[in-house]
């Protein structure tokens, strides 16, 4: 198997198994053992089981800053509000969240341990850069957005996990629910002029 394939190979059991198992769990015999390959070849394709899950929550950010570029050009109209935007995008990023339950789950575990501050906090953060870009005029001067957005991701992980254990429903309630939640620490940071529109949701 070529290089670039097994990585992927690999990169896509590391996810599978520490969203089953956990990351203690998640060993990279565990991981080898998934991919159906020696561990040896985990070594090959990566320096070492750090290196394996910061490539793979690499990929997670990657896939979703890809989607949220793609989608943002088309919901800035002259005529559309900056709420009836806001709450298109939201949709689509919180249904593309969930069409990928193992990966959300991966996310949330790796995203909220102490290796994710230590290995892959800055290629998170630079992977993100370019939505930085994007909303910082969205909001007031001074703004934090990265903290900001920080926080929307956060959130976003929180009820995407209540519903994938089956504690909240998987409907438009719950979508609606979580954007309110959201809007209600944005809404405070926009600039006037969209903040200034009625809430129609």
């Amino acid at each position: 198997m070529e290089k670039p394939r097994m990585q992927q190979t690999l990169i896509g059991s590391a996810i599978r198994v520490v969203a089953r198992d956990g990351l203690v769990k998640a060993t990279t015999k565990a991981i080898a053992r998934e991919a159906g390959v020696n561990e040896v070849y985990i070594y090959r394709g990566f320096k070492d089981k750090e290196d394996l899950l910061r490539a793979a929550l690499h990929l997670e950010d990657t896939r979703f800053v890809q989607l949220f570029l793609k989608t943002l050009p088309a919901l800035q109209k002259p005529d559309g509000g900056w709420i009836d935007e806001s709450w298109t995008l939201w949709r689509t990023m919180w249904e593309f969240i969930l069409s990928l339950p193992e990966d959300c789950v991966f996310y949330a575990r790796y995203y909220h341990s102490a290796n994710f501050q230590k290995y892959a906090r800055e290629q998170h953060l630079a992977a993100y850069a370019p939505v930085v870009t994007q909303l910082t005029p969205a909001f007031r001067e001074g703004i934090n957005v990265p903290l900001l957005l920080g926080q929307v991701f956060e959130t976003m992980l929180f009820f995407a996990l209540q519903v994938l254990d089956g504690r909240l429903p998987h409907d438009e309630t719950t979508a609606r629910l979580a954007y309110r939640q959201i809007y209600s620490f944005i809404a405070p940071h926009v600039r006037p002029e969209n903040a200034a529109e009625q809430e129609k949701t």
